[in-house]
């Protein structure tokens, strides 16, 4: 068993191919007016929270090899009160995307749960007015699919999201990156 990491919080993200990434984070700093947003990695997360649990490489490089790379489709934008889905696009739950995690529950013997796969696009606290708006100027502006090339695993234990180290990235018939 080969160990990424044992940090307190950790997330593990489907990550956009770089061209899409782009993309959204253009829109993304273009809206809220860059800050803080403009190195903010848009991303749909896989798990989140695996506090104190031992991460295997080996099974997020067999998870990349079998399922990576698909295509998503964003079927539009939400907006919740919750910091970490202050502003997603929802990705249709008949995608790669919940594949993806499943296998991922599976290799790692966690229990499954409740998922709605979302594009995490803004963090913030914003009132009910703040998101619709910022939401409103993003509707007409996003392609209605992206591709999902590769997963990471973040330490999302930072007070920041600009502040958590991306420990680990694979890919697809690459090898396998490690921070």
């Amino acid at each position: 068993m080969s160990r990424v990491s044992e940090s307190p919080r950790l997330s593990l993200w489907a990550l956009l191919s770089a061209h899409d990434s782009n993309i959204y984070r253009a829109y993304t700093k273009q809206l809220v007016g860059g800050g803080w947003v403009g190195t903010f990695e848009p991303h749909v997360t896989l798990l989140e929270s695996l506090t104190g649990e031992v991460v295997e490489r080996e099974a997020f490089e067999a998870t990349a090899a079998a399922t990576l790379p698909f295509s998503i489709e964003l079927t539009g934008l939400a907006t919740t009160a919750a910091y970490f889905r202050c502003v997603v696009a929802v990705v249709s739950p008949r995608d790669g995307i919940v594949s993806l995690r499943s296998e991922l529950v599976r290799r790692l013997g966690r229990d499954s749960s409740d998922y709605w796969p979302h594009l995490s696009l803004v963090y913030g606290e914003l009132g009910d007015e703040a998101r619709e708006q910022l939401a409103s100027g993003v509707a007409a502006k996003f392609p209605a699919v992206a591709t999902i090339d590769k997963i990471c695993l973040d330490d999302t234990g930072g007070e920041l999201a600009l502040e958590w180290p991306v420990l680990a990235t694979w890919h697809r018939g690459r090898r396998s990156e490690y921070s």
